[in-house]
């Protein structure tokens, strides 16, 4: 589409190509239309209207309408590409793109929308349906019945809010030892604080009879806890969070992830699995 064609002409082209009996006389079957927009703001909407209406009527896939910009550090263009029975266009406008950016200098250039046209229906189609016993499930019956779950591994990631107090490497590794005390936990090899060669934080973590816990802290506001705890039970995991979290002011829990830690594929935690026999 040549950019100085006048907006009244776009029109009228769309009003003939928008009916399918005038767009199969005139056109092929697969066709490409690109529409160049430099410096027409005003009417960008308009042309890459002209595009859609042509997608609207060819109605099936495979085809693809795609709007790009086109920047450098003072002027934007936008690219207006029709495709039609092209199975590979995404990898093709990837191509485009990658193209553009390497064969010139300061553009930039970004996908804004893609849009595709309807399925095509597949007359007398007689989908078959199968049943959960038609399916070969012994490997899947196999690991439920062999895995073995060792403990709880509960990832806590925590943010501290607006108004709360500066934390500090040292206030993370009190907050872990007063927590671990609380708990009547049983350190067996100390906790142990690392501050060098990690970025702007710290990282506290603790070796106990009753499990492993890391608490990494970013400089910031971002604190994780990685808990792991031999005992399954999903409470002692919430009170491990909840205690530690009280001796950090304004402390929010973000995201908390559980799943058990064992051998054999493990994806069940013991309670939840059956014994092989009831299968």
């Amino acid at each position: 589409v040549d950019p100085s064609a006048p907006v009244t002409m776009l029109k009228i082209a769309s009003s003939i190509w928008s009916s399918q009996r005038n767009f199969a006389q005139l056109m092929t079957e697969d066709f490409f239309v690109l529409s160049l927009m430099p410096d027409h703001r005003d009417t960008w909407r308009k042309r890459h209207n002209l595009i859609d209406r042509v997608r609207k009527a060819i109605i099936y896939d495979p085809m693809f309408a795609a709007e790009l910009a086109i920047s450098s550090s003072d002027e934007t263009m936008e690219v207006g590409i029709l495709s039609a029975e092209d199975t590979d266009f995404f990898l093709h406008l990837d191509d485009v793109v990658k193209n553009l950016e390497k064969r010139t200098s300061g553009l930039d250039v970004v996908v804004r929308k893609v849009q595709g046209a309807l399925v095509i229906e597949q007359k007398n189609y007689e989908p078959r349906y199968f049943k959960k016993d038609e399916y070969d499930n012994e490997d899947a019956l196999n690991q439920y019945a062999t895995q073995k779950s060792f403990g709880r591994q509960t990832v806590f990631q925590f943010t501290i809010e607006d108004g709360g107090a500066p934390t500090s490497s040292a206030a993370i590794k009190k907050a872990l030892i007063e927590t671990i005390a609380d708990l009547k936990y049983t350190v067996t090899e100390g906790v142990e604080l690392i501050e060098k060669g990690i970025g702007d934080g710290a990282m506290v973590s603790a070796v106990m009879k009753e499990g492993t816990v890391v608490v990494t802290w970013g400089g910031d506001v971002r604190v994780d806890i990685n808990l792991f705890t031999f005992d399954e039970t999903e409470a002692l995991a919430t009170d491990f969070m909840t205690k530690f979290s009280e001796r950090i002011p304004k402390l929010k829990l973000l995201l908390r992830d559980n799943q058990p830690r064992g051998i054999n594929r493990v994806v069940n935690f013991a309670q939840e699995s059956i014994k092989s026999e009831e299968f």
